[in-house]
């Protein structure tokens, strides 16, 4: 059976004008999707349809513990930025996620100027870990083998 890269080959570094906020360590889950729609039209004296795609950009989500204030300050840069306390383009916020592949290669996901929604806090009871979720999307991401 071949070989499949787990969670444990995976790292996410979250980025706050270039600079990694190395403290948020404690992530449970991360997943993004490509946001592609699809274009379907049909036109007199043609027997099928014709398709066509477009790039919606790019969406994802992660769920975490609470380690460190570099999660409440990734929490607060987010939130000045979308008050504009701070000049948007002062604050970029990128979220890089690498790879280890089996091979020893590696692969890596850079999300550039992510934009947040909503970010839920959640102490569930005495005895759990206190986490949030964040949920972004931004205009791209690039794939580079390293």
């Amino acid at each position: 059976m071949a070989q499949r890269v787990k969670g444990q080959e995976t790292e996410v570094i979250v980025t706050i004008n270039g600079a990694p906020q190395s403290n948020i360590t404690a992530i449970k889950n991360f997943e993004f999707s490509w946001q592609l729609e699809m274009l379907q039209e049909g036109y007199l004296n043609e027997t099928t349809d014709r398709f066509d795609t477009v790039f919606k950009g790019v969406k994802g989500k992660f769920d975490m513990h609470i380690d460190s204030l570099d999660v409440l300050n990734l929490i607060q840069s987010a939130i000045d930025r979308a008050r504009r306390r701070v000049n948007p383009d002062n604050v970029a916020i990128n979220i890089k996620s690498t790879y280890t592949l089996p091979n020893g290669r590696k692969a890596r996901v850079t999300f550039a100027r992510v934009e947040f929604g909503e970010i839920p806090w959640n102490a569930g009871g005495r005895t759990e870990y206190v986490q949030t979720g964040i949920s972004f999307g931004c205009s791209d991401a690039y794939v580079a083998r390293v």
